[in-house]
């Protein structure tokens, strides 16, 4: 899943991420979350489909989605293999699919990242995940991204990798807005590229995200990356950190909350943000 003493490291290198992608979207898309309603092109017609409903003029579209055979399908199957380590048996299933379905490009990056069913290839499995990032996957853009920074299958090119990072944020994907806003803040405290690192940190703690509300309530309670010191507004944010679980909320909360109990203006909590 960088204020005061900054940088938290969110993302971790391929293999972690790429992993965590497989599980966050399989947690995603159970069956019922695929079923969607599609009406025909008479507007008659109601029924139930897999995945996306199929385009009026493309009856072969149509006739395989009421099959049942969706690229959802096809996916679920090709994970299930891949999780089963039969992983040329899932590079045969996700063969039909892996031009249009982005996840499955994900998980055929993955297995050449990893060297599973395949030869180990960094620099095929960056241009998997590139396939899935131009098809508008904001983890792939993430991937994407990290790649660049790390010279993963491609040279690094900073630039290249912020802007990654700046159309996976654009997406509304938390992770991504809370590692561009970490890397934004890297700037000087007063450069436009720091205040857009605050816009899109605040943006990340709205979307949910526990570490972007801890960096934010840390520095709403210290006064830090040029907002002004307000208990208040610290309490908030950490409060929603705290609910998700998030240790150093947890323990930032219940200091807080003491010295409020006691009257005290002191600011005396000292954050231990950690390195992931």
């Amino acid at each position: 899943m960088q204020v005061v003493r900054m940088l938290v490291r969110l993302i971790g290198r391929w293999l972690g991420f790429a992993m965590l992608c497989v599980a966050l979207f399989t947690a995603s898309h159970g069956i019922a979350a695929d079923l969607v309603r599609c009406t025909s092109a008479d507007g008659q017609r109601s029924t139930l489909h897999r995945g996306e409903c199929p385009s009026p003029g493309d009856t072969r579209a149509a006739v395989t989605t009421q099959r049942g055979t969706s690229s959802v399908d096809t996916y679920q199957s090709g994970l299930a293999a891949y999780k089963a380590g039969r992983y040329s048996e899932a590079l045969r299933i996700l063969e039909p699919i892996n031009k249009s379905h982005s996840k499955a490009q994900v998980l055929i990056g993955d297995m050449y990242l990893q060297g599973k069913g395949v030869a180990r290839d960094e620099a095929i499995a960056f241009q998997w995940m590139q396939k899935a990032a131009n098809l508008g996957d904001a983890q792939a853009m993430s991937l994407v991204a990290i790649s660049l920074e790390e010279g993963a299958g491609v040279a690094r090119n900073d630039a290249q990798a912020l802007e990654w990072w700046r159309k996976a944020a654009g997406t509304g994907y938390g992770t991504a807005q809370t590692a561009l806003a970490l890397r934004l803040l890297a700037s000087d405290q007063r450069s436009a590229t720091h205040a857009e690192g605050m816009q899109w940190l605040q943006k990340a703690a709205v979307s949910n995200e526990s570490d972007a509300q801890l960096l934010l309530g840390a520095a709403y309670y210290e006064g830090a990356r040029g907002l002004a010191k307000d208990r208040n507004q610290a309490l908030h944010w950490l409060r929603a950190a705290a609910a998700q679980g998030n240790k150093e909320a947890q323990a930032a909360v219940a200091a807080i909350e003491k010295e409020n109990s006691s009257n005290s203006n002191a600011h005396s909590y000292r954050f231990r943000l950690r390195r992931r």
